[in-house]
């Protein structure tokens, strides 16, 4: 492996100037044969709390599922971002989707739902 390359969305001003924090998503890339790193801005929308399918941690990966902001600090949708963009395409897709405050997403499997202890309150 000659190359790393990592998702992430850095939480700059988050202790120092709050009222600045804006979550972008970006890709690090490590390029391990010549020690050169650099940062490459992948969305401008405000996002967080990525996640993708369990199945495929630690594999390169194309979508990853995020929470879209709106008004701070309320999430207000759901995003698919495309990590494989390509110049003229669009890398996000919001999903018109009610995602609660607080929302973490998670993928489970058909057997795991049948599986549901299913409670009424």
């Amino acid at each position: 492996m000659d190359k790393i390359v990592v998702s992430i969305t850095p939480v700059e001003h988050l202790f120092d100037d709050f009222a600045r924090l804006a979550n972008r998503l970006h890709k690090i890339h490590l390029d391990l044969r010549s020690g050169r790193s650099w940062k490459q801005h992948v969305c401008s929308a405000g996002l967080d709390f990525g996640k993708i399918n369990q199945k495929f941690l630690g594999q390169k990966n194309r979508y990853v599922y995020m929470c879209y902001y709106g008004p701070w600090p309320k999430i207000c949708g759901l995003a698919k971002v495309n990590l494989v963009w390509r110049q003229g395409d669009s890398n996000m897709s919001c999903l018109p989707a009610g995602v609660p405050y607080g929302f973490h997403g998670i993928f489970i499997n058909a057997d795991q739902i049948a599986n549901q202890n299913h409670a009424t309150f």
